[in-house]
């Protein structure tokens, strides 16, 4: 016996613990067994320990909200079939208030994005340009509906374990789309309910994009100024539509004063996606939202007040005129089933 585990150090290993060998064939049966159990037991309470994803999504909105934190990360933006990598300094405060500074590559270094609660300013300094958009209330890390108490918006989202993300534990949770996509993943600090990497996937070939810290520091608090964004002397300024708003029907009926036309009739595979119902708005007009989501295709309608009379746009499948409203159909639809969706809509009102 000594000499066996004798040779087991001189050839590399080390046993655990010295001590009697097993005799007989129920001993050796019973370890196995109790290993067993315990490996069990352990995935059992591990299943217990996880949350659930809308838990998660709650802590964010909660705990979340009000932490501090700064660091580095990257951002890597897919479109066209071409790659753009960005490393900024990043910093996050309650209220909505968030900057991010460019600090590679070296033609970038410079450019600036800041969101000061109500506004998301963007600089260029090779442009000197600045665009300025409202914010959308409600919206969450790249434009997903994750306002408090919005249980509609989170149902898809699903805990897929944990990962480490600069050094921190973090729950990965997974937007669960059609046809088995996934168009978003979160990495959510475990202690501290931040947001420390995500990835966004659009619904055409490999476009979308990314960020994750490379390293983070949580603070009590960062000096207001970073997040107070003043245009540079002789910039241009551009004032951007904002994004919609995600509403029920309902509310968005009642916030717009109009009567939603839905259709009955929708090309096979197709629904309105719960999480793409709200409002636009696109200089004086607003317009009611609608999306709809098929095997890996999407068109909106965009319902407003009646506009001058004109024709099509040339962005636009279709356009219709119905009572006092006009609507316009933009995305993966061709006329012909464009068409079968105009006639089941219900009729409009006279005013």
């Amino acid at each position: 016996m000594r000499r066996h585990m004798r040779d087991q150090v001189i050839g590399g290993y080390r046993p655990v613990a010295i001590g009697p060998e097993p005799r007989g064939p129920f001993a050796t049966r019973a370890g196995r067994i109790g290993l067993l159990v315990a490996a069990a037991l352990g995935l059992y309470l591990s299943a217990l320990a996880a949350p659930t994803a809308q838990q998660i999504m709650d802590k964010m909105q909660t705990v979340g909200q009000a932490v501090s934190y700064h660091g580095v990360r990257v951002l890597e933006v897919r479109y066209g079939g071409r790659s753009t990598t960005l490393k900024q300094k990043a910093y996050f405060a309650p209220g909505r208030r968030q900057r991010f500074e460019v600090i590679s590559p070296r033609e970038r270094a410079g450019d600036l994005a800041v969101l000061d609660g109500q506004r998301h300013w963007r600089y260029s300094k090779a442009d000197n340009e600045v665009h300025v958009a409202l914010l959308p209330p409600g919206a969450g890390p790249m434009g997903f509906p994750m306002g408090p108490g919005n249980r509609r918006s989170t149902a898809k989202w699903q805990v897929r374990g944990q990962v480490t993300v600069a050094g921190r534990k973090c729950w990965v949770l997974v937007m669960a789309g059609p046809g088995g996509r996934q168009p978003a993943k979160l990495s959510v600090d475990s202690e501290r309910f931040v947001i420390l990497a995500a990835e966004h996937q659009r619904m055409h070939g490999e476009d979308g994009e990314s960020w994750k810290f490379d390293n983070i520091t949580f603070c009590s608090q960062i000096d207001p100024q970073l997040f107070t964004f003043r245009p540079p002397p002789g910039a241009k300024v551009v004032q951007t539509p904002a994004g919609p708003s995600r509403l029920s029907l309902q509310e968005a009926e009642r916030a717009l004063g109009i009567k939603a036309l839905v259709p009955t009739y929708l090309p096979p595979g197709f629904s309105l996606a719960s999480d793409g119902i709200g409002v636009v708005q696109r200089g004086p007009n607003s317009a009611l939202w609608l999306l709809f989501r098929g095997p890996g295709k999407t068109f909106s309608i965009f319902q407003s007040r009646r506009l001058p009379s004109g024709g099509k746009p040339d962005h636009a499948v279709a356009r219709w005129d119905a009572g006092p409203y006009t609507l316009l159909v933009v995305g993966d639809i061709s006329a012909a089933d464009a068409e079968k969706v105009r006639q089941s809509l219900p009729p409009a009102p006279r005013k």
